[in-house]
């Protein structure tokens, strides 16, 4: 799984770098952003853009300079490659001219002066002698330095004297030497470096495995290396060694020499833990073995790699970033042996083994994130993209998870707030088992949002939507089962659907899981990836609220029909001045439900419901007292102000009690509108109900509202103030 060569090797061209570089910045950027504002993130993505336009911009101008340069550069290059030819034939001409005077003299020398010639030869003779007794000389000069160097550890002077060896012909002693006599030397000086290197080769890397040894290098722990500082130095220096006897031991084609060198300690190490039979750290149910060992490296090592072999590399002109290739050889050798364990089909097979292996990959994976590796190379994760591993992961999941929702549903505990011994600091009230539910769905997503690939990650997705669509199907089971709204666990599931959806509503605006629904809907919708999930939790909510407050309109329905079989048209009290008895029972119903609920329902939630059971108590009184009734003048006055004494400032209380949920109750409401009204226009004296019934008649619809405003009464069509008037049975005319 060593991927380091090919296209994906490091160091990547300088374009290519740059772009990376520009792709790992603004996927920061927009990490980076507030997603639980929409109206900040969306501010924050053209602020983005806006910035890129402008780099776009820079760039265009900078372009387009260079382009009007490029005339004149081509000129200026073309001139040069002109003077060069020109340069090129002259030189050409002169070595012919050479040629031809030499000869020429030569003759000449050799016809007119041939003892001078007999001399010449014999000085030439002499000087390729003294060259090759120089070469000699000089060649074991430099051996001998080299063996020196090598005894006495002087591992720079080494280096030193090796460059001085493997250069030897290019002294400028052998510059009137012969191509032949060059030739020969240089066939000498690569036969003994050769040899001499083979030797060299074994002499220092022996040097240098007693060093790692003294020091147990890998490190496997935190090290302070200002304690190993000679030895480390002394590592780069044998380092130095090693990689410039590799450069002329004709084998060029591999540059890392010495991080193969170093790489390999560590591969042996892993493979002798990890794939040797019988040994306790290769066991397939412990993965974290050789994660954490992985882990272990990086963290320890990362110093020696980026400070001491860095420089060597450096010292090459090369553009190799050692750390980047250190963390990829390393991370190289947990890729291979997670692939080789899914290679296996028993421990695929294996859930226990294969969800283990999972998890372990994912703490794996925040771990190198801490250690600023960069998203583009290899990772775990990509192994578990293959299509037969992820179709494996997705079945576990499915089974893993029904199972996990059935033991949560079923523990004693289940319906108990999660937060019991402080309650009062949860403005939620989650039961424990919704609260492990969306645990176990956090941990899905933080498994899957690492992968790789797109397009795994939508399948996970999809995976977790028809999860939650099952959990809410549970649910109304359950509720569907549930004795009565008002006991154990009618409100808490209440509680349990209203909390998952505010997590769902939380949840589509992360930039994860707009990513996938962008992917899924192929950009072709604008919308929150668990907006259908999270209104359909929220339509059960309010289904299920209404039932609980439709018992609460029956029960307190049932309190007030004594109070309803009050005679009401034959009250003789000219002035009420106390409650009517009948209705204390009334008003302890409302208080003693309301506290259920305030107690039971979380404060997130309550106030719509709030909103609902005032809202039910006006109709109760209104269709089942009110609309029912026939009233005289005093009998009216005598429930608005039974309403107006007790009723209202009870519900004032109950709705704002200290530490809770606030909804403004208010008599503006249409129901209680209509309520305080009717009972107003019942309440009017006869001789004022007479005339205005009569005067009803009489007026178009437009005009009730301006009738009824100067006596205080408004919000009546005409059709409900004279059917309340039907109602009076002290209006006859005598």
């Amino acid at each position: 799984m060593d991927d380091s060569r090919g296209s994906d090797h490091f160091p990547l061209s300088p374009a290519k770098e740059f772009e990376r570089q520009e792709h790992v910045h603004l996927r920061n950027q927009i990490a980076s952003l507030n997603w639980k504002n929409l109206q900040e993130y969306f501010g924050g993505i053209r602020k983005i853009a806006a910035e890129l336009d402008a780099k776009i911009m820079g760039y265009e101008e900078e372009i387009h300079f260079v382009r009007l340069n490029l005339p004149a550069k081509l000129k200026e290059v073309r001139k040069y490659k002109q003077e060069l030819q020109e340069m090129r034939a002259q030189l050409v001409e002169n070595v012919e001219i050479y040629g031809r005077e030499r000869e020429a003299i030569l003759q000449k020398m050799e016809k007119d002066y041939p003892d001078i010639l007999e001399k010449i030869k014999n000085i030439m003779e002499k000087r390729k002698q003294y060259c090759q007794l120089y070469f000699d000389r000089k060649l074991d000069d430099l051996c001998s330095d080299i063996e020196i160097c090598l005894h006495a550890h002087d591992f720079l002077g080494l280096v030193k004297k090796h460059v001085q060896l493997v250069m030897l012909t290019r002294d400028e002693t052998f510059l009137h030497c012969s191509e032949e006599e060059i030739a020969e030397f240089m066939e000498t000086v690569d036969d003994k470096v050769s040899s001499l290197n083979q030797r060299l080769y074994k002499e220092l890397t022996s040097a240098f495995n007693d060093i790692t040894t003294q020091i147990k290098f890998p490190f496997e722990g935190s090290v302070d290396y200002s304690g190993y500082s000679e030895q480390l130095e002394k590592m780069s220096n044998i380092l130095q060694c090693l990689h410039e006897i590799k450069q002329w031991s004709g084998d060029n084609g591999d540059r890392l020499t010495i991080l193969e060198i170093l790489f390999s300690l560590f591969e042996k190490r892993f493979k002798f833990h990890f794939y040797g039979e019988n040994r306790p750290t290769n066991q397939p149910e412990k993965p974290e073995y050789f994660f954490t060992l992985v882990t272990t490296w990086l963290g320890a090592n990362m110093p020696f790699f980026a400070d001491y072999v860095q420089k060597i590399v450096d010292r090459t002109n090369s553009e190799v970033c050692v750390k980047g290739e250190f963390q990829k050889r390393l991370v190289n050798l947990a890729i291979g042996k997670v692939e080789y364990l899914l290679d296996s089909d028993d421990f695929v097979a294996n859930w226990s083994l294969f969800s283990h292996i999972v998890d372990e990959a994912l703490n794996f994976e925040l771990d190198l994130n801490s250690f600023g590796y960069p998203q583009d190379f290899p990772r775990v994760f990509s192994l578990f993209c293959r299509t037969d591993i992820l179709n494996a992961w997705l079945r576990m999941e499915r089974e893993v998870t029904a199972s996990a929702i059935d033991s949560l549903i079923l523990n004693e505990n289940a319906f108990k707030n999660r937060y019991r011994e402080v309650s009062d600091v949860d403005t939620f009230l989650v039961p424990e088992f919704a609260d492990s539910f969306i645990t176990m769905m956090q941990s899905v997503l933080n498994r899957y949002k690492l992968l790789p690939d797109i397009h795994a990650q939508a399948l996970f997705f999809k995976h977790q939507l028809m999860i939650f669509d099952e959990f809410r199907t549970r649910l109304v089971q359950i509720l569907g089962q549930a004795e009565s709204p008002w006991t154990e666990p009618f409100p808490q599931i209440l509680n349990s659907l209203w909390y998952i959806a505010i997590v769902l509503n939380d949840w589509s605006s992360m930039s994860e899981f707009i990513h996938i629904q962008n992917y899924i809907d192929s950009g072709n919708r604008i919308r929150g990836a668990f907006d259908d999930s999270k209104n359909l939790y929220h339509h059960v909510w309010l289904q299920k609220v209404t039932a609980l407050v439709n018992s609460f309109g029956q029960m307190i329905a049932l309190e007030i029909e004594e109070y309803a079989k009050q005679k009401w048209f034959s009250v003789t009290t000219s002035k009420p001045s106390e409650v009517t008895p009948s209705m204390y029972s009334f008003l302890r119903k409302i208080r003693d439900l309301i506290g259920k609920i305030t107690t039971s329902i979380s404060d997130n939630s309550i106030k719509k419901i709030y909103e609902m059971t005032c809202r039910m108590v006006a109709i109760v009184i209104m269709d089942d007292v009110v609309k029912r009734t026939n009233f005289n003048g005093k009998g009216a006055a005598q429930m608005l102000y039974d309403v107006e004494t007790c009723v209202v400032p009870l519900m004032h209380s109950l709705y704002t009690r200290p530490n809770r949920a606030y909804f403004d109750f208010t008599v503006e409401e249409p129901k209680w509108t209509e309520l305080l009204n009717s009972l107003k226009l019942l309440a009017l004296p006869a001789p004022t109900a007479i005339l205005l019934k009569d005067e009803m008649g009489k007026i178009p619809e437009q005009m009730v509202e301006d009738r009824l405003n100067p006596l205080g009464i408004r919000s009546l069509t005409k059709e409900e103030v004279l059917g309340r008037f039907n109602q009076r049975c002290d209006l006859t005319i005598r």
